[in-house]
């Protein structure tokens, strides 16, 4: 949603704690980058348009870091279990 308010362009790379608070508006639920409080999510795009990405489905915005794997945000809005190895 939030490339969506803003030009199909994605957040920039303000670090991952600044990024969760500039899209916090386009968020249902404002603890949704934190496991047990702590804060767990990794952002991995700076600011590019939804265009320059060759496949959106196999670009990664993101992922939330979790003790046995990762939840991977890719950039056409689907969500992917990757567990640790």
């Amino acid at each position: 949603m939030y490339v969506q308010d803003h030009d199909e362009h994605f957040a920039p790379a303000y670090g991952d704690e600044q990024v969760a608070v500039v899209i916090q508006p386009n968020l249902k639920d404002p603890k949704l980058f934190e496991v047990d409080g702590v804060f767990v999510f990794r952002y991995l795009l700076n600011g590019e348009s939804l265009a320059q990405l060759y496949a959106p489905a196999d670009a990664v915005v993101g992922y939330l870091q979790l003790p046995n794997g990762r939840m991977v945000i890719d950039a056409d809005g689907h969500v992917e279990w990757s567990p640790q190895r």
